[in-house]
């Protein structure tokens, strides 16, 4: 009887350890055909160099993640960003405090637009809230918010558009908090001749911060 029970529990043992292996076997490979399948991606973009600057992202910004790289577009998300305790007011004002314009993907941004020679632009949030409002967004019952981060603006050595990043984020309640996740949108190609038709000199020139080169 003792023999048959360590018998049983020998073989319900293996069983578990092949199973963890399976399973992390299995992980793997998602992770692995997710990684060639960003990797096509980058090849296929539009601005290789911005997206081989992003994808992927240095070990220091283990805070955030790649969700997408299209042709035309990358976009970069940090969950949980930030949370209070459901005062909605308090949490926009200590966003905000944050400056996004000189957190580690603004940095990495500024580096590649200086790397190739060109200038950034920094502007208001109403600049971000009407470049962000052309990015369609996924279907949520919660809020997205544009207007919350100011938009840095790639120019090149003839003054025209290049690319942009700009921002929104999201807000979810849960337990009593308020939970914010940060998108980062770095939008390039047919996006930069958009931005050009859509935003007018006057509301650029009204929201104009400063040069950063």
């Amino acid at each position: 009887m003792k023999f048959r029970m360590q018998a049983i529990i020998v073989i319900l043992a293996t069983v578990v350890v092949s199973g963890c292996a399976t399973l992390k076997a299995m992980d793997a490979t998602i992770q692995r055909n997710r990684d060639e399948s960003r990797m096509r991606a980058v090849e296929a973009s539009k601005d290789q160099y911005m997206a081989r600057k992003f994808y992927p992202l240095p070990a220091t910004l283990s805070a955030y993640s790649v969700s997408n790289v299209g042709t035309n577009t990358i976009q970069i998300e940090r969950p949980n960003h930030t949370r209070n305790n459901g005062n909605m007011g308090g949490l926009k004002e200590f966003y905000v405090s944050l400056d996004s314009s000189k957190d580690d993907i603004a940095r990495l941004y500024l580096d590649a637009i200086k790397e190739r020679g060109n200038t950034a632009k920094l502007f208001r949030a109403p600049v971000n809230s009407m470049i962000a409002n052309l990015i369609s967004k996924p279907r949520s019952s919660f809020p997205y918010y544009t207007d919350w981060d100011p938009a840095l603006i790639e120019y090149d050595s003839n003054g025209r558009v290049v690319s942009a990043l700009v921002r929104f984020v999201h807000v979810t309640p849960a337990a009593g908090y308020l939970y914010l996740d940060q998108v980062c949108n770095i939008l390039f190609d047919n996006f930069a001749s958009t931005i050009e038709m859509n935003l007018g000199n006057n509301v650029l020139n009204d929201n104009y911060i400063t040069t950063l080169q």
